[in-house]
């Protein structure tokens, strides 16, 4: 007497179906709890879901939570803030290799001219970056001097001179590497 495989296939499918739907339930509750959170604590606070995410090498997890917290708060977060928002969610895309939505935000991340809430050298220091990725040395070099020349202006202009300094050391890793490797970025290591 022969048994049909049938049941046990629906009752695999069935099983599978279930743990998709609990993995997506899952990254929905995390979002949830990440937009919900106030700018401070969610773009460096402790526990915060898209460092876990990064910490975890859930690069494009922690790109999907900046989204998502870029889009439900909209413009009440202030512009300096979302900026920031951006080049993380751009250094996310880079580390997962999706450097078209990296350089999206790099431009979302850029002041516009004459704003006085963001420190010289910022626009600069994006160029850079996107020169970087697209690994155009002229333009990364341009962008370099134009940080390096800022650098005496502001003291908290530093950090991106030690950014683009350390890009410029590894010129030849990807992005990702190079932000970790070459002291550069924001998410722990």
């Amino acid at each position: 007497m022969q048994r049909s495989c049938w049941p046990r296939l629906v009752l695999v499918f069935a099983c599978l179906s279930l743990l998709s739907c609990a993995g997506a339930r899952e990254r929905q509750t995390a979002r949830d709890y990440a937009v919900a959170l106030d700018p401070v604590a969610f773009e460096r606070g402790p526990g915060s879901p898209w460092m876990d995410a990064a910490d975890e090498k859930r690069f494009g997890d922690a790109a999907e939570l900046v989204e998502a917290y870029i889009t439900a708060h909209g413009g009440r977060v202030d512009a300096s803030t979302t900026r920031r928002l951006h080049l993380i969610a751009a250094r996310m895309h880079g580390c997962d290799d999706e450097h078209a939505d990296a350089l999206r935000h790099l431009e979302a991340a850029a002041a516009p001219r004459g704003d006085r809430d963001a420190p010289a050298g910022w626009n600069a220091f994006l160029r850079a970056s996107a020169a970087f990725i697209d690994r155009d040395r002229g333009a990364f070099e341009a962008a370099r001097s134009e940080v390096v020349a800022h650098a005496g202006l502001l003291g908290d202009l530093d950090g991106f001179v030690r950014e683009v300094e350390g890009l410029a050391r590894m010129w030849q890793d990807p992005w990702c590497l190079a932000m970790r490797r070459g002291d550069v970025g924001n998410a722990r290591r």
